[in-house]
């Protein structure tokens, strides 16, 4: 995959092929819990939104795998109950079931497999904006920022306090903070999400933190 090809791109299954081999496991479930986050109003079950949020808690190491794998063991009784439970077989419930999945990689796999659960026009919606979750949270991965780059302390602890506090809306005074430090191009194109507020931001502003914050210059995906 070419640069032009992962800015255009309608296919979210090449996009994470290509991510693969250097993704972190962190940016793989955070874009999992991104996607159900974007049907938010669907999850329309404690057990549902449960498990998304435990799925972050645990990619920000909140929580241990024990309590990753409980919340999963939750949805999957709903899902496929025993006596004492009633069924709720659909979409919805196995997008949240698999974002709980002990391994990152088949979490995000597993979002898009889940697609053809969906309508023709619903699952095209979907892999479009899954797309659209992709970039927002790797941004461009064939810009890399100049290891050399120093950033103001505002500069470095706002993108923390704006995902600790989820105000995303905050996000065009970061990208004016950024322009004014002659931040380089790579961190500058992750503001591009400002300009749509997309439920992925929260998922991609704990990353570039990190990014804009390491004096090595070193850029995490």
């Amino acid at each position: 995959m070419n640069e032009l090809q992962w800015l255009t791109s309608e296919n979210p299954n090449e996009m994470l092929n290509f991510l693969r081999p250097w993704a972190s496991e962190r940016s793989l479930r955070l874009f999992a819990c991104a996607c159900c986050r974007d049907i938010w109003d669907w999850l329309e079950h404690d057990f549902e939104r449960g498990a998304v949020q435990a799925a972050e808690s645990y990619a920000d190491g909140e929580c241990s795998v024990i309590e990753l794998l409980k919340a999963n063991n939750t949805v999957s009784r709903h899902i496929n109950p025993r006596q004492d439970h009633q069924a709720i077989d659909n979409y919805w419930s196995h997008l949240a079931s698999v974002v709980t999945h002990g391994d990152a990689w088949d979490s995000a796999s597993a979002v898009e497999w889940k697609t053809t659960y969906l309508r023709r026009d619903d699952r095209e919606n979907a892999r479009k904006r899954h797309c659209e979750i992709l970039r927002d949270i790797f941004g461009n991965p064939f810009l890399r920022p100049t290891p050399s780059v120093k950033f103001p302390v505002q500069v470095v602890e706002l993108p923390q306090s704006i995902y600790d506090r989820h105000r995303f809306d905050e996000l065009p005074s970061l990208k004016g903070l950024l322009l004014e430090a002659d931040a380089d191009e790579a961190v500058i194109q992750h503001c591009h999400v400002a300009s749509h507020t997309s439920v992925a931001v929260g998922q991609s502003i704990r990353s570039w933190a990190n990014t804009i914050s390491d004096s090595n210059g070193h850029f995490e995906l």
